[in-house]
């Protein structure tokens, strides 16, 4: 848990976003917060700690673990804050690494750890989902926005 030390300062937790109390995990590659989310588990990440781009690895390379695990600790914050219905993963980690999804998912259920009731492996892979317009989501959904904007109304 953080707390504050002697001075006020907020002191970072003994557990790393990764989940790795070893002190060995990656630090991250988040240019201001190391290993925040983005930092442990965007394509950029990936490549840093593999050195190769994440679209070149094998679906058992280890580097999905921890990433994986980010992510799956990602989904359980979510659930447990926001009571999502739907959570949507797009990206080029997201869209191009579909091998990942069955490893969320299994993370979530174990990060939950049954507190939240009826969220099993079922209701999780109902709930987190790949981005059904893949990588074409942003430039449509910018599309969309436009078309909605009030000044379009006629």
């Amino acid at each position: 848990m953080a707390g504050r030390s002697p001075d006020g300062c907020i002191q970072k937790p003994a557990i790393s976003a990764s989940g790795d109390r070893s002190g060995t995990h990656s630090p991250g590659s988040a240019p201001f917060h190391g290993d925040c989310l983005e930092g442990l588990a965007s394509g950029p990440a990936i490549a840093a700690r593999a050195g190769a781009p994440a679209e070149t690895l094998s679906p058992n390379d280890p580097v999905w673990a921890p990433v994986a695990d980010a992510l799956a600790e990602a989904m359980a914050n979510l659930l447990l804050t926001l009571s999502c219905e739907r959570i949507v993963i797009g990206g080029g980690v997201g869209v191009g690494q579909p091998h990942l999804f069955d490893k969320i998912r299994a993370g979530t259920v174990a990060k939950l750890a049954g507190y939240l009731p009826g969220m099993d492996r079922h209701a999780v892979a109902r709930t987190i989902v790949p981005a059904a317009l893949s990588s074409d989501a942003g430039p449509l959904g910018a599309l969309l926005l436009a078309d909605q904007h009030p000044s379009n109304r006629r």
